[in-house]
């Protein structure tokens, strides 16, 4: 067992001084990765402006608002946001009185609906390339609600409680963490390309890896100096009988 655990630790050793030695194989990839993600946030990725209307859902029976009332709200969320979404007599109609040229199924894609919390508010949200056009878009659903709800017979009241504006900035895309993600998936990947490269690497690196890999099980009977001269230093052989020279003699370095 401390056998086994102590190749591992000095396998992930190596693995880390191999991240180290080639930091730039994970540098290089990154960088890639990272202006990629910008490219395509900038040139490709439509900005989209949020703008939200909230209203207040009253189920209450009498002017006195009770515990159950407020139960009764907060279940109608889902249909409120039901009636807003999925009928297509409400979007058509919000269609209608903004005079935007929006079909019904892009009116339902930029709106959603969602409860405020735990609270018996309701909140209408436009995304749309559009600021002006998502602020109106949310205002008109604020105002038709209402009548809607009361044709349905919903036995609840629904009025505004805060009026949508106009954005100033875009919601998405987050460039920023767009070229974050690049940057760290292409990290990811140079890092796994080196950690593979690294572990199914059978040629023998030195000595020492030698006696880390294999301890005592096999011993080293013997070690063949490097003949090199690439790097231009004494080592091996040719620090002990120098190299052949092209006259028929050997010539020390």
């Amino acid at each position: 067992m401390n056998e086994t655990k102590d190749v591992y630790e000095i396998d992930l050793i190596q693995l880390i001084k191999a991240l180290l030695k080639k930091w730039w194989a994970m540098a290089l990839p990154a960088l890639v990765g990272a202006i990629l993600m910008f490219s395509y946030t900038t040139l490709f990725v439509t900005p989209l402006y949020r703008s939200t209307a909230k209203m207040y859902i009253n189920a209450s029976t009498s002017s006195n608002i009770d515990m159950s009332g407020l139960s009764t709200a907060r279940d109608l969320v889902e249909t409120y946001a039901y009636l807003v979404k999925n009928t297509r007599m409400t979007l058509e109609e919000v269609a209608e009185k903004t005079g935007l040229d929006y079909s019904y199924e892009q009116m339902r894609g930029m709106i959603s609906v969602a409860g405020g919390g735990s609270t018996e508010f309701l909140e209408i949200t436009v995304a749309c390339p559009n600021p002006e056009h998502a602020c109106l878009i949310a205002n008109t659903v604020m105002e038709i609600l209402p009548g809607r709800a009361a044709a349905t017979n919903l036995n609840s009241t629904i009025s505004a409680a805060d009026w949508a504006t106009v954005a100033k900035e875009p919601s998405s895309p987050n460039t920023m963490k767009n070229v974050m993600l690049g940057f760290i998936v292409g990290c990811m990947l140079g890092a796994a390309v080196i950690v593979l490269k690294e572990i199914f690497d059978d040629k023998l690196q030195s000595e020492s890896w030698l006696q880390q890999a294999f301890k005592d099980e096999i011993p080293v009977l013997a070690v063949i100096p490097s003949t090199d001269r690439a790097q231009g230093k004494k080592s091996g052989y040719n620090s002990y009988y120098g190299h052949y020279a092209p006259n028929g003699r050997n010539s020390s370095r």
